[in-house]
């Protein structure tokens, strides 16, 4: 039977492997917003696009967009500006911990930054307590945490089964997110050393 209908009681104590959801998709979603940000004249049209993007629910890499002259001007000058980078890099317990610096968050856009705060979590670790999870994420209960894990394994953000004999999610595999320019002679270090281990 489909996920869906089983009963939470039927689930209990098992192992817990959601298949993922199979998307084709032809062009990245950032890719409709990249020539409207090169165009666009002033903060306010492109505080506008930038809240456009981070409300999308297909977009979770904002590298190319980061990287656009237009958007690179606000940059130090716009909360929305911030609410990008800290989407692109950042997590939701960032977010709780400097409210202030950036635009409050709707419900759509908190759902997101914690399904990003997920896959940031799990491309570090190959098993997340649910303990761990409900703190970073800050969610009332399991219940919730295991609707974003559900979520973020049918839009192929993460691959992994949920173990709730455990109480923890067992993760094999975790999309790429945005990678800071500072990080990347830190990733090429740990490549070469990774290199020489394999080849010792």
């Amino acid at each position: 039977k489909h996920w869906e209908k089983k009963s939470k009681k039927s689930l209990a104590n098992k192992l817990i492997s959601i298949p993922k959801q199979q998307t084709i998709m032809e062009v990245d979603p950032i890719e409709q917003y990249l020539p409207i940000a090169k165009t666009s004249k002033g903060a306010k049209a492109l505080e506008s696009l930038l809240q456009q993007v981070i409300d999308n629910p297909n977009v979770f890499v904002f590298g190319e967009l980061l990287d656009v002259p237009t958007i690179k001007e606000i940059a130090g000058k716009s909360k929305y500006h911030d609410l990008l980078l800290l989407f692109a890099y950042g997590t939701y317990e960032e977010y709780t911990q400097n409210k202030s610096k950036y635009p409050a968050l709707t419900g759509s856009q908190e759902k997101k930054l914690r399904q990003l705060s997920l896959v940031e979590y799990a491309a570090h670790s190959k098993t997340l307590s649910y303990s761990f999870l409900i703190e970073k994420l800050c969610l009332p209960n399991v219940r919730e945490l295991e609707d974003i894990i559900i979520e973020c394994i049918y839009t192929n953000l993460v691959e992994g089964k949920m173990d709730q004999k455990g109480q923890c999610f067992q993760v094999f595999n975790a999309m790429g997110r945005d990678v800071k320019a500072g990080d990347y002679e830190r990733i090429r270090d740990t490549l070469e050393r990774w290199g020489e281990y394999t080849r010792t």
